[in-house]
């Protein structure tokens, strides 16, 4: 056994390189979060053993080395391997007034209630870890959810035979792991597809629909018709434009009373801008946008019926590629918020928290039902590559890991049920090295936050802020008035994440900064043993050394350090569940 899985499995946590001294930023950063008293939440402060039992805990977490390759994140390894942090800082090293307690616990999917964290399981037949091994890897890191890809061509293999060993064993890894799972639909068999073959190849198109490359085309030449093959993917293909709804609904019966008890969740159909296709166009190309909204909801109400007709309390979502486009309204013209209980968006942008607010927002207003009731929300897919990928204009781990803490938090803070990480077990999107097989940086990001994710909710009664220090400061503004905050409480624990929103590939510096926590009035201080929790490197500090009460009677930070990444600001007894049954 590796010793990286040795470590995740004696629940051991990973502390990566240790970085030097670096200049400050010559900016400043003034941080005021206001915790209005009528709305903050109290907790016991920690006893004394208590406290010390959990500095002990940290302290005792082992923290193995996690090397990377160096051409993973530069464009020549000439430099050889490196430490995942051989070209950044580690900022709270160089900050005065923190102490470094110790190293992130973690705990396995089994020990936690439900949190949104979910892995995508797309195309997890090719994985080359193992689907059964990637879910308990990802489940050792406190992943709740997984996505499985069950599209119709995948368990009827010949015409009304049904084969579900393969989503019985993937339910079956799940639920011995404490996941639970939810289903996409969607997709056609080949022999359902006229003139398909076994592997999606179709050599005889019937319809005359303007395709590339899959037409009957003139050759003026030569005045001959000649017919162009065209492969397609089948599990993008709809039962809808292909004729054989009464065969997919039957289908999709069969596969609803299988899993009854198991699933509740089931995703109408991957994409729908992309993947709801007819001979692999997809339908806004094939038939207009206006008339592919109407098929969609005609499809997707049969599908809702027949489904629920099994599974009573069964819940829908259909997700989206783009964050907003003309295919919303259109759908909502038709009615689609009536049979949307979530809206799905995928999120696949260079900085995780663009446009993701205003779109959640145009979701509710189109897809509000006739009774006022506004569908749920959850991120449907997301991920960044840490190999080749049109995307991005770096590939790196530390650019996966940034990536996976901002699009988590900020995510979750906007309302998601699930956030789910694409493609965790594949080469380049995934977590695990393809060629050493042993987690990438991201996947322990993954694991230090899916334990802090149990009970933790938005509280928007923490008010966050950030100014400049001197109120005639002549400075830029930009970097303080888009600066993320966002602020959550954990089983009453008060949870703060800071970070600037940049582009993930600049590495930006630190802004140096004060931050303001207003007390409740109850206590002398709101945090009475503050800690500072780095998702990334996987240290929790000591930043008592940092507070000191103003003369408003105020707790302050000084010199706190702003990142291109959340750090987390909390009370030390956040970690209670570690040490108490």
């Amino acid at each position: 056994m590796q010793k990286w899985e040795i470590a995740v499995k004696n629940k051991s946590h990973v502390l990566f390189g240790e970085g030097k001294a670096a200049s400050r930023g010559k900016r400043v950063l003034f941080a005021a979060v206001i915790l209005a008293s009528a709305c903050a939440t109290a907790f016991a402060a920690l006893e004394k053993d208590e406290a010390e039992a959990i500095r002990k805990l940290l302290r005792e977490t082992p923290n193995p080395q996690v090397k990377v390759d160096w051409e993973n994140y530069v464009f020549s390894s000439s430099r050889g391997p490196q430490d995942s942090y051989a070209y950044t800082k580690d900022m709270l090293e160089f900050t005065k007034g923190v102490t470094l307690i110790g190293n992130l616990p973690h705990r396995h999917a089994k020990e936690l209630g439900p949190t949104p964290l979910c892995m995508g399981l797309e195309g997890s037949q090719s994985y080359f870890l193992g689907e059964r091994k990637t879910i308990e890897l990802m489940a050792a890191a406190g992943v709740k959810q997984a996505r499985l890809m069950m599209t119709w061509d995948k368990y009827e293999k010949e015409p009304g035979v049904y084969d579900f060993a393969w989503i019985d064993s993937m339910l079956d890894a799940c639920e011995a792991n404490g996941v639970q799972a939810w289903l996409t639909l969607g997709g056609t068999p080949w022999f359902y597809i006229p003139g398909c073959d076994a592997k999606g190849t179709i050599t005889n198109y019937v319809e005359g629909a303007t395709l590339e490359g899959a037409i009957l085309a003139d050759d003026a030449k030569y005045n001959v018709r000649k017919v162009v093959t065209r492969r397609v993917e089948l599990g993008r293909e709809s039962a809808y434009f292909h004729r054989v709804m009464p065969q997919y609904l039957k289908a999709v019966s069969a596969l609803a009373r299988h899993v009854k008890g198991r699933v509740r969740h089931f995703e109408y159909n991957n994409e729908v801008e992309a993947c709801f296709r007819r001979n692999g166009e997809d339908a806004w190309h094939a038939v207009g946008t206006d008339a592919a909204a109407q098929a969609m909801v005609a499809c997707f109400t049969e599908v809702r019926r027949a489904v629920a007709a099994e599974i009573p309390e069964a819940e829908f979502s259909a997700s989206f590629c783009a964050l907003s486009s003309a295919h919303l309204p259109c759908l909502a013209r038709h009615g689609f918020g009536e049979i949307l209980d979530v809206y799905n968006y995928h999120g696949y942008e260079r900085n995780p928290e663009a446009m993701v607010e205003e779109s959640i927002a145009q979701a509710k207003a189109l897809f509000r039902r006739k009774d006022g009731t506004e569908p749920r929300v959850m991120m449907g897919e997301s991920g960044r590559a840490t190999g080749p990928s049109g995307r991005f204009s770096t590939h790196t781990e530390y650019g996966q890991a940034k990536f996976t803490a901002r699009r988590v938090l900020n995510d979750l803070y906007n309302g998601c049920q699930t956030i789910a990480l694409f493609n965790v077990g594949s080469p380049h999107y995934g977590y695990f090295n393809p060629a050493t097989h042993e987690p990438k940086l991201g996947y322990y990001v993954v694991q230090g936050l899916g334990w802090l994710l149990d009970g933790l909710k938005p509280a928007p009664q923490y008010y966050v802020r950030f100014n400049t220090l001197g109120r005639q400061e002549f400075t830029p503004q930009m970097p303080y008035t888009c600066s993320k905050r966002v602020a959550f409480d954990r089983k009453g624990v008060p949870v703060i994440a800071l970070w600037t929103p940049e582009h993930l590939d600049i590495n930006q510096q630190r802004i140096d900064g004060r931050l303001l926590i207003v007390t409740d009035g109850l206590r002398e201080h709101l945090l009475p043993n503050p800690v500072v929790i780095d998702p990334i490197r996987r240290k929790v500090w000591d930043a008592s050394g940092l507070v000191y009460r103003n003369p408003q009677g105020d707790d302050e930070f000084r010199a706190f350090p702003l990142m291109d990444y959340p750090l987390i600001v909390t009370d030390l007894a956040v970690f209670r569940d570690f040490t108490r049954p």
